[in-house]
């Protein structure tokens, strides 16, 4: 017991979808695209 800790299964952290989701938004190249997109709709 006092070599190895206490029998248990640690907690896996949670992941939030929509977190997951408009993190990806954040990247650069996912960015340029966005704005390629809208300025190739307005004209």
């Amino acid at each position: 017991m006092e070599k190895y800790g206490i029998n248990e299964i640690t907690k896996v952290k949670k992941f939030d979808v929509i977190k997951i989701f408009f993190s990806q938004f954040l990247d650069p190249i996912v960015l340029i695209l966005i704005f390629a997109t809208i300025l190739s709709f307005s004209l």
